[in-house]
């Protein structure tokens, strides 16, 4: 269980996405497609050469052209180079799909195998606890003693980059619950990742969420960073705030 929860966390998350298959196997074809017409196309500018140094041209594509034994290094540098090529096609594909589906999930954390959160941002004095990630949750737990930020503000963050595209709405959700009596507060805060441009947060200013749970959504129209910070903000105080599930849609 412990190798495949591993193995699964390697997959990026993107490639989990319902188009992404789609998108990857659409770019691996053009990217082939364009390799191909690359060669032909240098061939052609070979031979058009020829026609006024015939005997450059002739030497020129028996170099080019000659078969080789292909080592190791060979094969990791040429897929790098197809790589480089393969990935704006990817994207280009992926945002001409999604600009066509009324309503897609782009991304979803159910801290099973969770990304790269930034815990404890601004700071604190008690990281492990105040901070942590246990039993598919992301739970903050933290007084105003032990935060380093002067408002006693602290949580986590994450850039989500992949499926976002400037101009598309999108919908940021996620489901939380307080301990019993709890002052801790939360506010779900979304912008971009240049330094908080277009700033959207739900609910307008931080509170304390019941104890039986509820969804907090927001909507928020991506800019030209093609890419969204994703803050789970909280105030500190007594108990403890749980967040179970982020989840991000693409809605028209």
């Amino acid at each position: 269980m412990r190798l495949k929860n591993a193995l699964i966390k390697l997959i990026p998350f993107e490639l989990k996405r319902s188009t992404s298959w789609l998108s990857i196997i659409v770019a691996l074809i053009l990217a082939g497609l364009i390799t191909e017409i690359g060669k032909i196309f240098l061939l052609w500018i070979i031979k058009l050469i020829g026609m006024v140094f015939e005997i450059f041209s002739d030497k020129l594509i028996q170099i080019l052209f000659q078969t080789y034994e292909i080592n190791l290094a060979t094969i990791i540098i040429g897929a790098l180079v197809f790589i480089i090529l393969l990935f704006p096609i990817y994207r280009r594909i992926d945002k001409l799909i999604l600009t066509r589906i009324k309503k897609e999930l782009i991304f979803e954390e159910d801290f099973t195998n969770p990304v790269s959160w930034r815990l404890n941002h601004w700071g604190s004095h008690n990281p492990s606890k105040t901070n942590r990630i246990e039993n598919h949750k992301i739970i903050f737990e933290a007084t105003p003693n032990e935060l380093q930020d002067p408002n006693n503000f602290f949580g986590a963050n994450f850039d989500l980059k992949n499926g976002i595209y400037s101009g598309n709405t999108y919908e940021i959700s996620c489901i939380v619950n307080s301990t019993h009596n709890a002052t801790m507060k939360f506010q779900l805060w979304v912008h971009d990742t240049t330094g908080g441009d277009s700033s959207v947060t739900q609910p307008k200013v931080p509170t304390t969420p019941s104890e039986v749970g509820e969804t907090i959504k927001l909507h928020y129209t991506a800019n030209k960073t093609n890419a969204i910070r994703i803050h789970l903000h909280c105030q500190g105080g007594n108990g403890e705030i749980v967040v179970s599930k982020v989840s991000v849609l693409k809605v028209k």
